[in-house]
C-alpha cells in the first residue's frame, strides 16, 4: 500500500494532480496545511492531522462536519495512534477529540510537542502498514522544516519501507548499502532499485561516518571512497548507463536526483 503525504510547503497544482494520477487509488495523509493543496484540486483525504496552526481554520472546520464524532482513543494516558503495536510516541495526546467516519479521520495534535506534524504523519502512515511513502508538498518552505523531513526519512527506512521527498525538480530519498537506478518505469521500482528522474544525481552524507562509497554506470565513478561531511565529491553525477549502481559499504547519504528548472517552471 502507497501512502501520500501533503505538506504545507510549495505545492504545484499541476505537479499535485500529476502525482496523485500516478498514485491513483493510494491512501492519503493531509498534515495541517497540506488540506489546502488538496482542496484547491478537490481531493478530500483518507487523514487528516495537525495543530492547525497554518491550515485554513474553515478548511478544517469543514473537514471535521463532514466526518461522525468519534472519542479519543487510548484510555487512561490518552493516547490516539499506536504505531505496529507500540505506542506512537508518548506525547501524542489529543488536544481535543477525534472525528472518524468509513475509514477516514481527523486527529487534532497537541501545538506545544516533541515532534512535527509530518513526522506524526509518517509514522500513522506506518501504522497503516504502508510499504511505500511519497511525501509532497514539502519544499519550497522554511528550510528548518525541509532538513527535518529529510532527517525524518529515517524512520521509514529503518523500517526497510521506500521513502521519497518530490517536487517538479528533484526526488530526495535516503540510501545506503547496494542501490540500483535504472532507466525504466516507476512501476519496477521496489526497495533499493529506483528509476533515474532528471539529469543530476547527488549523494550528500547524512550519517558519520560515511565510508567505502562506490559508483558505477555514473560519468564520475567512484571506489571505495570515504566521503567527510562538508564534502562535493558526490555532488551534480549524471547517468551515463542504462543502470548505475551505488555502493556504500558503511553510513546513510541523501540521495537527491533534480533538474534544473527555469523560473516559470519549465525544463532546461
Amino acid at each position: 500500500m502507497t501512502v501520500l503525504i501533503i505538506g504545507g510547503g510549495d505545492l504545484d497544482t499541476a505537479f499535485l494532480k500529476e502525482r496523485l494520477a500516478i498514485h491513483r487509488g493510494a491512501v492519503i495523509i493531509a498534515a495541517d496545511r497540506g488540506l489546502a493543496a488538496l482542496n484547491a484540486v478537490g481531493v478530500r483525504p483518507d487523514y487528516l492531522l495537525g495543530d492547525y496552526d497554518s491550515a485554513p481554520p474553515e478548511a478544517v472546520e469543514a473537514y471535521r462536519q463532514s466526518l461522525a464524532e468519534g472519542k479519543c482513543e487510548g484510555g487512561d494516558e490518552g493516547l490516539c495512534e499506536n504505531d505496529n503495536g507500540s505506542v506512537l510516541n508518548r506525547q501524542l495526546s489529543c488536544e481535543g477529540r477525534r472525528y472518524q467516519d468509513n475509514g477516514r479521520s481527523f486527529q487534532i495534535l497537541p501545538a506545544v510537542k516533541d515532534y512535527t506534524d509530518t513526522e506524526a504523519a509518517i509514522r500513522k502512515a506506518m501504522a497503516l502498514g504502508c510499504d511505500s511513502l511519497v511525501l509532497l508538498g514539502m519544499t519550497g518552505g522554511r528550510l528548518d522544516h525541509f532538513l527535518g523531513v529529510v532527517h525524518n526519512l529515517m524512520i521509514p527506512y529503518r523500517a526497510g519501507i521506500p521513502a521519497v521527498i518530490e517536487d517538479t525538480g528533484n526526488r530526495i530519498r535516503l540510501t545506503g548499502g547496494r542501490t540500483e537506478v535504472y532507466r525504466g518505469s516507476e512501476e519496477a521500482a521496489r526497495f533499493g532499485r529506483y528509476p533515474v528522474w532528471g539529469r543530476y544525481l547527488s549523494l550528500i552524507p547524512l550519517t558519520t561516518p560515511v565510508r567505502g562509497v562506490s559508483l558505477t554506470g555514473l560519468a564520475y565513478t567512484l571506489e571505495e571512497e570515504d566521503p567527510e561531511p562538508g564534502s562535493s565529491l558526490c555532488l551534480s553525477n549524471e547517468m551515463v548507463s542504462d543502470e548505475a549502481v551505488i555502493t556504500i559499504r558503511e553510513g546513510l547519504m541523501v540521495m537527491v536526483m533534480s533538474e534544473d528548472r527555469s523560473r516559470d517552471g519549465e525544463r532546461r
